[in-house]
């Protein structure tokens, strides 16, 4: 599978090489979902900068961000960054982001700097929500 999947403090870091398939995609989602520390994460950063070429299709966001519906009822607090390199994988980006299915707070970037500044900006108020220490991810 060209996903690389990197847990950090606070969340976690997947990132998208080669040519990446919808049903890979989805079977990352649903892993990910599926994941003790799912209701810990905070935010997710999703770096497709990588991407030679993919097979998704407006279906296939509608079913990840049905996944993703799913998934936001145990742990609404998720913020995702998608970082995209070509216009046709922001297309699908926004495709994603703008769903009716989707619910998690999300920008598309066009750097993983500009997109971790703005996954930073509430990682303090996260913390606060747990005093007792960072999440275990």
């Amino acid at each position: 599978m060209p996903i690389e999947i990197r847990r950090e403090p606070h969340g976690l870091c997947k990132k998208y090489t080669g040519r990446v398939l919808a049903e890979e995609i989805i079977r990352s989602d649903e892993e990910t979902a599926a994941s003790p520390d799912f209701d810990n994460l905070r935010y997710m950063l999703l770096d497709f900068t990588g991407v030679s070429s993919t097979d998704v299709t407006k279906e296939a966001i509608d079913q990840i961000a049905a996944i993703d519906l799913g998934s936001s009822i145990t742990n609404r607090r998720i913020k995702q960054a998608i970082v995209v390199k070509t216009v046709e994988l922001e297309y699908l980006a926004l495709l994603y982001a703008r769903s009716p299915l989707h619910h998690y707070e999300t920008r598309v970037f066009c750097s993983t700097d500009k997109a971790r500044a703005w996954l930073g900006e509430n990682l303090f108020d996260a913390q606060q929500a747990n005093p007792t220490g960072p999440p275990n991810v």
